[in-house]
């Protein structure tokens, strides 16, 4: 990769991040700051998928996740194993997880 390429990857890096903290301030508000750092940011994922039967969008970021299911905004926390990333819901009455991102080993 020659240098005007590796400062055009960069850039378009930084705006991504910049429309996810973007993002992340108008769903949380005060608290974008607690997730947003350049480290977490560059881990986040979206991740949109069903869950109880509803679709679910989900902004995955370190070990918090925030999800609209259906018409309800959860918070999630996010348990990474050895083979995939998983959430598991706040709420106490649902412990079942959701595998978001598989974990290769290379045999595909």
């Amino acid at each position: 990769m020659g240098l005007i390429e590796g400062i055009v990857k960069r850039l378009e890096e930084y705006v991504a991040m910049c429309q996810l903290y973007k993002a992340i301030k108008r769903e949380l508000g005060g608290r974008a700051s607690l997730y947003a750092s350049d480290f977490s940011l560059r881990r986040a994922f979206w991740w949109d998928g069903e869950w109880m039967g509803a679709p679910a969008s989900c902004l995955i970021v370190a070990y918090e996740a925030f999800c609209q299911v259906g018409s309800a905004k959860l918070e999630f926390s996010v348990h990474y194993g050895e083979d995939g990333v998983y959430l598991e819901p706040k709420i106490p009455l649902y412990q079942d997880r959701i595998k978001v991102a598989h974990r290769g080993d290379g045999d595909a």
